[in-house]
Parts: C-alpha cells; structure tokens; sequence
C-alpha cells in the first residue's frame, strides 16, 4: 500500500554552501495535534478549541527528543474576525499566547507563521483577493497586531507559507506586504536572532528570487516533496535553490513524503548523518 506523510518533525538550517555542522542544525516540530485525546490527527491548531490535555507534557517530550523549535500556524480569522486589529477576538489571542508560553517553558521556540495564502472568507467579500492592494495593507495591519500581541514569545516567523500559490499581481502585492513587514519587524526588534522568512516549495525558489523576496528574508522556508521510490537525489534537487538562494540559511520547513517512510527518508538523504536522526523523527500518520 502506497505510504504518504508529513514528517512530524524534521528541521535543518544549513548554509548555502552545503556545509553541515552540528550547530547549524535544528529539529522543528508540528503542527500541533490531537492524537494525545482522540483518533483523528489535526494539521493546524487554530486556537478555535481549547489546548489538548497534556500538551505541556508532549512539549517536554519533543524538548527531550532534540527538538527545539516548534511551528504555530496563526489563525488571521479566528483572531481577527472582522479584518481590523481594533476587534481582537481576545479568547483567541489568549490561547496563542498561553500555547507560546508554554513552548518557552520547556525550552522550545515557536516559529510562528501569520498565514498561508487563502483569503478568510469575512476579507474576501470586501477586498477580493491578493490582486486587491488593499489586501496588503490589511495584513500589514494584522501583521504589526500579531508582533504587538506575541512579539515577545518569538523570534522567528514565517509570513506567508505557501507562496507558490500566488501568481501574477497577486504574488507582487503579496510579496510588497512581505517586504513592509520585513522593514517593520526589524525596526520594533533591531539585533534580535531569528527574524523574518516566507515559505515555499523547493522547486519555486525561482518565484521569490524574481520579486526580489531574498532581499527581505532572514531564512529561507522551504517545503519539499520526497519519493523514496523515484531515487530522488535531495543534493540534486537542491541545486536550483542552494544557486539562488546566496548565504540565506535554509530551513526545511515541511517534508512531504511519497511511498516512503520519514526512517527511509533519512536514510536516504543522510539529513541527519551522525546525529541518530532516525530515533528523532516521527510521523503525522500513525
């Protein structure tokens, strides 16, 4: 039967040189789950229910694993449901911030991303979609009400998370509310470590280079999609981006796995070489 799955965790930051040292890895974990409390295994957690039972514990858990870093996936509707940071749902917020503090707590960072790239539905009837400037402006907006409300429980960020999605003016409008919040994030947080990135699919790394988007990236967010079968050479693969991406670091913010498990994917690619990656790893499908 054909296996595919989503690495629960799997990070690595490396330079563009492809030089690989023990301090320059780190392991990322999520999105949250379920699985502690019932059956069926979320992708996101967008504080719409409460935290599960025991999730401090399953923090700790990962922290022991060598995990240090977990990914937040923001919820720009649930927390401002009319579009304007004047009308927080303050429950929402509440849960975010009592989520990231926990993190903190056992020693992890959250990488807290603001959206993916599909309009809510309440900003959609108003503005349209991303060819509609205004729709920037509006999450340059929601974007300084998150660094107001969790700036201090983060240094890492990713703005949007699946740019490849967005073409055309709507990719250039998106890309220029990147940039804003870039400039802002640094002016309110000058010298701190971590900083700003956007994600996207290893093979579009071409589409950020084009709208200048390195320029205004700490990192490099990049999802990648792995065929055990196919004989996927990673190295190879990441030739486009190691060649455009300059001295970014690269983080392998998502890892979609086709007819292969996580523990032949490491085996495979030798992310994890000499640092027993495979007792490390687990998987979103069980």
């Amino acid at each position: 039967m054909s296996l595919r799955g989503k690495l629960l965790y799997v990070g690595l930051i490396t330079s563009c040189m492809c030089q690989k040292y023990d301090d320059q890895v780190m392991f990322l974990a999520g999105p949250m789950t379920k699985e502690q409390v019932q059956a069926s295994v979320l992708d996101t957690f967008d504080c719409s229910h409460p935290i599960p039972p025991g999730s401090k514990q399953h923090f700790e858990y990962l922290q022991s694993r060598g995990v240090t870093h977990f990914k937040v996936p923001l919820s720009w509707v649930q927390l401002l449901p009319t579009g304007f940071p004047g009308h927080p749902q303050q429950s929402v917020v509440t849960c975010y911030q009592t989520l990231m503090k926990q993190l903190l707590e056992v020693g992890l960072q959250p990488l807290v991303v603001l959206h993916g790239s599909t309009v809510p539905d309440s900003l959609r009837s108003r503005y349209g979609g991303w060819e509609n400037p205004e729709l920037g402006d509006m999450f340059q907006q929601y974007a300084e009400f998150v660094f107001g409300e969790f700036g201090d429980l983060s240094e890492s960020w990713v703005t949007l998370s699946s740019l490849e999605e967005l073409r055309d003016a709507e990719l250039q409008n998106a890309a220029d509310a990147h940039n804003n919040i870039y400039r802002h994030y640094h002016q309110l947080f000058p010298g701190r470590d971590g900083g700003i990135s956007v994600g996207v699919k290893a093979s579009k790394v071409p589409i950020i280079s084009d709208t200048q988007l390195l320029k205004y990236t700490d990192f490099l967010s990049i999802k990648i999609q792995y065929d055990c079968t196919a004989g996927q050479n990673l190295a190879e693969e990441l030739k486009s981006v190691l060649g455009k991406c300059g001295d970014k670091p690269i983080l392998f913010y998502e890892v979609d796995l086709m007819d292969c498990s996580s523990y032949q994917f490491l085996s495979d690619t030798n992310i994890l070489k000499g640092n027993d990656g495979p007792s490390r790893v687990e998987t979103l499908d069980k």
